[in-house]
């Protein structure tokens, strides 16, 4: 979730840019973490990002960027 309220001084573009950079970063954090912990992750770009954004009931200067999705491998 990116808040855009925060990036007045940008155009709507460039927040959108400069969001989806920053999730990007944390995105790669994750899966290092996930690495070294054992676990499964999977960064998502196929997202309903209106539906998603009311499900967190997120204020319109609010938004989703990317999701990613954590949790245990499958076993062969």
């Amino acid at each position: 979730m990116a808040h855009g309220e925060r990036m007045k001084e940008l155009t709507p573009e460039n927040r959108t840019l400069f969001c989806s950079v920053d999730a990007a970063f944390i995105g790669q954090n994750v899966y290092l973490y996930c690495a070294a912990a054992g676990l499964a992750s999977v960064f998502r770009g196929a997202v309903d990002y209106p539906k998603l954004a009311r499900a967190m009931r997120l204020p319109e200067d609010q938004f989703v960027t990317f999701a990613q999705t954590v949790g245990y491998p499958k076993e062969a």
